[in-house]
């Protein structure tokens, strides 16, 4: 994952506050991966430091290049979920605590629709 902050926070988590689960949510219409699929398909440039925002996203859009327009967005913020379960479970601190049986990486996607969230690991 690009934001230390972020994977810190994790990381204290799991030492020291023992969390046994880190549950990565997407969500459906996300703007962030809607902007990653518009810099990929169309050369958008995004103002400011939102295009940084996006950059660890392009890769789950890349991967969806093949999907018909209309599943892109579900496909691409599926594909960034479990992107990041896997970056996320390459850390150190948090791949062994895997390893030891004392943490799951898992993730799913929310619909703003319904609320529901459908699990996809």
């Amino acid at each position: 994952p690009s934001d230390p902050f972020l994977v810190e926070s994790i990381e204290y988590g799991v030492l020291v506050l023992g969390s046994i689960l880190v549950f990565v949510l997407g969500h459906s219409e996300c703007g962030a991966v809607k902007g990653a699929i518009d810099v990929a398909t169309k050369g958008t440039t995004l103002p400011g430091s939102i295009g940084d925002l996006i950059v660890p996203i392009l890769p789950a859009v890349e991967a969806n290049k093949s999907v018909p327009k209309d599943q892109l967005l579900e496909a691409a913020t599926r594909s960034n979920v479990h992107l990041a379960i896997a970056q996320l479970s390459s850390v150190p601190i948090i791949r062994d605590a895997i390893g030891q049986g004392k943490l799951r990486v898992a993730g799913g996607e929310y619909e703003l629709n319904t609320g529901k969230v459908e699990i996809v690991t």
